[in-house]
């Protein structure tokens, strides 16, 4: 039985190496992977730290050994055949090009050293420089020979022979270690020293005898023994590095984990269109290494071809409508449903078993929040907080709001001083003035969607723009826009959801055609402030600048539609991740890319600080609990996490970011590719989720009763007010 066991176990292993070397996208023969994107991505794995910046420690390890090898070498080789000369062992010529060629490898050997300051560069030369350098090196190491310079100038045999052999096998023990067990590079070239050790040895009539004989069959078994090790050390490496790659990134977390064998999440249609075109390509390409027919062989490329472009219309077109909703095993129906009201298509039906009342009007939210009148503070009195916009990820915008009595108008003003935007746009400081405090007067006293918001969502998306190199790609125009719309993404907010305009015929969802609402209303609200000729700041912008700035403003706005979260998701994800052929050179997609921006930080207070975090989740919750409100008194089903009653908030807000803010900040971070927004905002994100989710476990383990919970929570909701 215990034998039985062990051939059970051993069966096994063997079927999992065989189908973990099938699933290696690789060519089989060279370990040439066939995605040029894999390609680089592995390039980056095996030279790069962990932050993605800079080379790692291990490889300037590496390389020093192989500097130092290659000049110790170099160095010994000069002074033997210095000594050898004054010792009468070797002519003058067979001397001095001993010490030509050494010197000229040491000096050639340090072209690459200055690109190390640009290690994307230097990582894609360092296959083909250390493969120039090595041919140098052996063509030396071959002609060094006596009887093959005997041969070229025909001069008697030096007394002396320098051991060259010992070079060869040094050298190309260390080559391996900054090639990282290429086995293409190393079978080239040992290929070629071969054949030129070969070539050299027949043109010489002195060759022959049995001690170079000897020699060459020592370094004919090292050659070969070494490009075997080379081919089971770069699979080996390619494995490892295949099964990491698929399984896990630096910046998703296994609550988030995303690839094509997971079940359960949020996938759009387009990724899964897209992931079932990657297994017909890898299907194809797999086909092909096994294939001897060249006709078929060639169809099968051009049908790889044509998938690759299919993938790529597919990503382009949108077709993300349609969210396939597969709940994790471990995702709390309240959760689901939550997100089902929120972050998916409006449902237009209203509940069967309840019925809108004909004279029920909106609920008109009440001014919670004390009216300061504007101050005169100044903002050259305010100069060292606003100088933390866009640079302290905590900026606390209710200081400024504190301080003066207003936030949109302050924090507008200050960004078009400090960055000269009135000389730009060619409008004076009344105008510029009166734009902002009309867009600040048009918002509503809410709780949470209020001035403060728009304001705080400005610094947010600023901090991504500036932290990271979106801002190396954007004109003033894409700055403008920006700030424009962070300001205004939210103005005349009801407090209310679309899906509660929706189902409510609300006046607003019927005018905008129940698609993205409070979004459209948003931007004809900013608009029309626009168009009001003293509050006209973009009024001596042309027509093509005005038609550019209008364009990105409205696509920006459109995209904090949360009831269009997963669809706006997916298609990030696909063009960031999947793909990874954004280009913020083309216009639409700086479009994309400045939507996700301002869309990440309409959410961005669940990443902030703790005391932030916890004041804005404050006031989302009591604009929810209103929301509720209105629906028990219309007699409607109260909306998920709306009901002050029953609503678990430790459980509402865990949920909310674990399911909404965590995967979208983690693709986000994956795709700005900052480590300031990796060690302030995600880790601070997590550190968050941590934390209500640890009070949700506290409360479970002393069965704390819910309405003693609620009562302690709206106790701090009447503080904030």
């Amino acid at each position: 039985m215990v034998e039985e066991s062990d051939e059970v176990k051993r069966l096994a292993k063997i079927n999992i190496e065989d189908s973990q070397k099938i699933r290696l996208p690789a060519d089989p023969n060279l370990l040439k992977f066939y995605e040029q994107e894999v390609s680089i991505s592995y390039m980056k794995h095996i030279y790069f730290s962990k932050s993605g910046k800079t080379l790692s420690d291990e490889f300037y390890g590496k390389l020093l050994i192989f500097y130092l090898n290659l000049f110790l070498m170099c160095l010994c080789y000069m002074i033997f055949s210095i000594i050898a000369f004054y010792s009468n062992k070797m002519s003058k010529d067979h001397m001095a090009f001993h010490v030509v060629w050494n010197i000229s490898l040491i000096i050639l050997s340090l072209g690459a050293l200055p690109l190390l300051k640009n290690p994307e560069v230097f990582i894609k030369i360092i296959k083909l420089f250390f493969s120039g350098l090595s041919l140098l090196v052996y063509t030396y190491f071959v002609i060094g020979n006596p009887h093959v310079l005997n041969s070229i100038n025909g001069t008697e045999s030096s007394e002396y022979s320098l051991p060259l052999n010992i070079g060869i096998v040094a050298y190309s023990i260390t080559l391996k270690y900054v090639l990282y067990n290429n086995f293409f590079c190393i079978l080239v070239l040992s290929i070629f020293m071969l054949f030129e050790y070969i070539a050299a040895t027949l043109s010489s009539s002195n060759a022959y005898n049995l001690e170079n004989i000897n020699d060459f069959f020592i370094i004919f078994i090292f050659i070969v023994l070494q490009v075997i090790d080379t081919q089971h050390s770069e699979y080996k490496l390619k494995n490892d590095f295949w099964q990491d790659h698929r399984n896990e990134n630096s910046y998703r977390t296994s609550l988030t984990i995303y690839n094509e064998d997971t079940e359960g999440g949020f996938h759009t249609e387009t990724e899964i269109l897209i992931q079932a075109c990657n297994k017909i390509i890898k299907t194809l390409k797999y086909a092909c290494t096994v294939i001897i027919f060249k006709d078929i062989k060639d169809s099968l490329k051009l049908a790889q071809a044509e998938l690759e472009h299919v993938k790529h219309q597919i990503a382009r077109a949108g077709y993300l409508k349609e969210v396939k909703i597969e709940p994790r095993p471990d995702m709390d129906p309240e959760d689901k449903e939550f997100i089902s009201q929120n972050c998916l298509d409006i449902s237009y039906a209203t509940p069967a078993e309840k019925s809108v009342l004909s004279d029920a009007k909106l609920f008109e939210i009440k001014d919670r929040l004390e009216n300061f009148p504007f101050s005169h503070y100044g903002i050259d009195k305010l100069e060292s907080v606003l100088s933390q916009l866009g640079r302290n990820w905590s900026f606390d915008i209710w200081f400024v709001y504190n301080s003066t009595g207003h936030s949109v108008s302050i924090i507008g003003k200050y960004l078009f001083e400090k960055w000269q935007i009135n000389g730009f746009l060619n409008v004076g400081a009344e105008c510029v003035d009166n734009f902002f405090m009309k867009l600040e007067k048009g918002y509503n006293k809410n709780p949470y969607h209020n001035a403060c918001h728009a304001a705080d969502v400005l610094h947010t998306q600023m901090f991504f723009i500036l932290q990271s190199d979106i801002i190396k790609s954007l004109t003033e125009i894409d700055i403008v826009a920006s700030i424009i719309s962070a300001l205004g993404h939210d103005v005349g907010h009801p407090a209310l959801t679309n899906r509660f305009l929706v189902n409510n015929r609300d006046k607003i969802a019927i005018r905008y055609n129940d698609a993205s609402v409070l979004e459209s209303m948003h931007t004809a609200k900013t608009f029309k402030l626009l168009s009001i000729q003293d509050s006209n700041i973009f009024k001596n912008l042309s027509t093509e600048d005005w038609i550019r700035t209008r364009k990105i403003i409205i696509e920006m706005i459109l995209e904090t539609d949360m009831s269009r979260h997963f669809e706006i998701l997916g298609k990030f994800r696909t063009r960031a991740q999947t793909l990874s052929n954004f280009d913020i050179s083309i216009f639409e997609d700086k479009c994309q890319i400045l939507g996700m921006s301002l869309k990440c930080a309409d959410i961005g207070h669940s990443a902030k600080d703790y005391d932030l975090h916890e004041k804005w989740s404050i006031l989302v919750c009591e604009e929810f609990f209103h929301q509720g409100d209105l629906e028990k008194a219309r007699g409607q089903s109260v909306s998920m996490y709306c009901d002050r009653d029953t609503t678990d908030i430790p459980k509402s807000q865990a949920g909310f970011i674990k399911n909404i803010c965590l995967p979208l900040y983690e693709i986000w971070a994956l795709y700005l590719k900052s480590e300031t927004i990796e060690r302030f905002v995600l880790f601070q994100l997590q550190k968050n989720l941590e934390f209500w989710n640890l009070k949700k476990k506290r409360r479970a383990t002393v069965k704390t009763n819910k309405l003693q919970v609620k009562s302690e929570f709206l106790k701090r909701i009447q503080s904030s007010k």
